[in-house]
């Protein structure tokens, strides 16, 4: 039986543990420390890892765990920008991610934080703590009379669409890959005209190193005044300053950040009591036309089930037939 240690657990991620372990006859034990060159010692005595997105999996977290003897390492979720692939193919270790947890989850999300900035409810929200209840400032929009631009169209690229096109028809796509699915029910563009066009963007693409802050200064400059801005993908694909800036500017009217590019040591964690040293994130935060949330778009019950359903059963997979369909390298 291979026995496997899962870092950086969850309470609400135990339980679906112990069912799962049972299911693929795996030895399982869960440790809160989220997994880095400092935790990789950890790993002794087990055969393979299962980390977070919020995980390091550098090269020398990597060789410490190949001196340990690891031969599997699975993400639990889609992201992998923090895995070093080629050391882990120089290495010898299979590695693998959880490309379709909940494809949904996200794609709800990042259509509710657009509703949110639509129809004001953050400013809303805080005027009604205060008692204040006039509505002069708060009008909105109709989702129907806009324009969406969707960046990204895999598989939450693809079920953002789907979900949109209950409020609207008029909907842009940019892939650098495009499907055919996506052509059926929105219109692929190029990244210029749909910056140009989309009242709404949403980013849905992975992190890589050519589209590291993909939305900067010059991106913005050719976007609609007015824009709302949604981000549920990874922080580093914008520029936060620049995007703060352009709000502050009224160039963008309303931005919706579920991720931010330091928030590793924030996220997921409660900090409340700590003075937040990131003065850029605390300004995010404190600004009335800027929705900040802790990394959640994912969190649903189906999503967290699954994403430790499939990341055991990658190594599983590996084990019984000598591979896995989610393997990335």
């Amino acid at each position: 039986m291979l026995k496997v240690l899962a870092y950086n657990v969850r309470e609400d991620e135990v339980a679906f543990f112990h069912e799962y372990a049972d299911v693929y006859d795996l030895d399982v034990r869960c440790t809160i420390d989220p997994f880095s060159s400092e935790s990789a010692y950890l790993a002794k005595g087990h055969d393979a890892v299962i980390i977070q997105g919020n995980c390091i999996a550098d090269e020398r977290a990597l060789e410490i765990i190949h001196e340990l003897g690891i031969k599997i390492l699975t993400t639990r979720c889609a992201g992998y920008d923090k895995v070093d692939l080629d050391a882990a193919q120089r290495l010898g270790i299979r590695a693998c991610n959880v490309p379709a947890y909940s494809p949904n989850a996200v794609s709800e999300y990042a259509v509710t934080l657009a509703l949110a900035c639509v129809r004001n409810l953050p400013l809303t929200i805080r005027r009604m703590h205060n008692y204040n209840f006039a509505i002069k400032g708060l009008i909105g929009r109709e989702v129907k009379d806009m324009t969406i631009g969707i960046i990204g169209t895999g598989r939450i690229g693809y079920e953002t669409i789907r979900n949109f096109r209950g409020f609207t028809d008029s909907i842009l796509a940019y892939d650098l890959y495009p499907n055919d699915k996506v052509k059926e029910i929105a219109d692929y563009v190029a990244f210029d005209e749909l910056l140009k066009r989309s009242d709404i963007i949403s980013i849905h693409c992975p992190l890589t190193k050519d589209n590291y802050h993909l939305i900067d200064k010059e991106a913005i400059s050719k976007m609609k005044d007015g824009v709302i801005l949604i981000n549920t993908s990874r922080g580093a694909l914008i520029d936060a300053q620049d995007v703060l800036d352009a709000v502050k500017s009224h160039k963008i009217a309303k931005a919706a950040l579920d991720v931010y590019e330091y928030e590793n040591g924030l996220y997921l964690k409660n900090n409340a009591g700590d003075d937040l040293e990131d003065q850029l994130l605390k300004e995010l935060i404190n600004h009335n036309n800027i929705i900040v949330t802790p990394h959640i778009a994912f969190y649903t019950d189906e999503a967290v089930k699954n994403m430790v359903q499939i990341s055991l059963s990658n190594i599983a997979e590996i084990e019984k037939s000598g591979s896995s369909q989610n393997e990335l390298i």
